[in-house]
């Protein structure tokens, strides 16, 4: 479509193989290309209409709210209907053997748009939020550290590489970190309903090895280019002994970080501790 030479595009090819991503993800990524100009050429690709959100409010999509996990399943809102179709907007085209699924959950035929990515994402995002959220067991504070990460099978086998990330806060029960493309890319390739991902990190002496299940992994928003782009929401499955009381050495030094901050600044560290 004239937007990149022919050896942007031969790099850009070379690297998205290296790091195991959609070229697509890459070009936005290293803003060679819009969001909504790769939604133009993955819809003149697949000759599927694209659509475009300005306002991100789509009332239809809090109607059909009770089809949230197909949605978050399949990356699609829906946001125009007719008596027997609804058209839903996603990131990409959806193989024809997955149609009647989507179609049984909004109960009509569906019409498959393409939107930015960007979009979909704040869209689901927000329809998530609505959600009712569960108390907490465990308290959870912020703790900046590097992660490694690494998927595995139903027999904690190892499913690919190693991804460096960094973790954002931590309980005893989870975690949240920041990681890279190339791992989303590999927990949606898999599409399976529970995803167990090895984590690995440390504050000498302390180290802490463990099984987590991937409970979610949401884009985010604005992400400058030198970022890991992808929130991941972990929560512990398996661990030794010994690792287990290491986290919990972990979690506490968090605990009392936190407290001395408070003393040393005052209420107003509560808005932070919120954060």
């Amino acid at each position: 479509m004239g937007w990149l030479t022919p050896e942007q595009v031969q790099v850009a090819t070379t690297e998205a193989r290296l790091t195991k991503e959609l070229l697509g993800h890459y070009l936005v990524r290293h803003a060679l290309i819009t969001p909504q100009q790769l939604c133009q050429g993955l819809s003149l690709q697949s000759g599927l209409p694209s659509v475009d959100f300005p306002d991100l409010n789509v009332p239809l999509a809090a109607k059909y709210a009770h089809a949230l996990m197909t949605m978050e399943r399949f990356e699609l809102v829906p946001f125009s209907e007719t008596d027997q179709v609804v058209c839903v907007a996603a990131k990409r085209a959806l193989s024809p053997r997955r149609i009647p699924e989507i179609e049984a959950s909004f109960a009509k035929k569906v019409r498959v748009h393409l939107a930015p990515d960007e979009q979909i994402a704040a869209m689901l995002g927000s329809l998530g939020g609505a959600r009712p959220t569960e108390r907490r067991r465990h308290r959870r504070y912020q703790m900046l550290m590097a992660i490694w990460l690494q998927l595995c099978g139903a027999r904690n086998e190892p499913l690919g590489p190693n991804h460096g990330g960094r973790i954002l806060n931590v309980s005893l029960g989870g975690l949240q970190a920041q990681a890279p493309d190339a791992m989303a890319a590999q927990v949606k390739a898999l599409g399976r309903s529970e995803q167990k991902v090895l984590v690995r990190f440390s504050t000498p002496p302390l180290a802490v090895h463990g099984i987590c299940i991937v409970r979610y992994i949401i884009r985010k928003e604005n992400a400058q280019s030198w970022e890991d782009p992808w929130f991941v929401g972990l929560e512990f499955k398996s661990m030794e002994d010994a690792e287990r009381e290491n986290l919990r050495l972990l979690h506490q030094r968090a605990e009392i970080g936190l407290q001395r901050l408070e003393v040393e600044f005052g209420e107003e560290s509560a808005d932070t501790r919120q954060h």
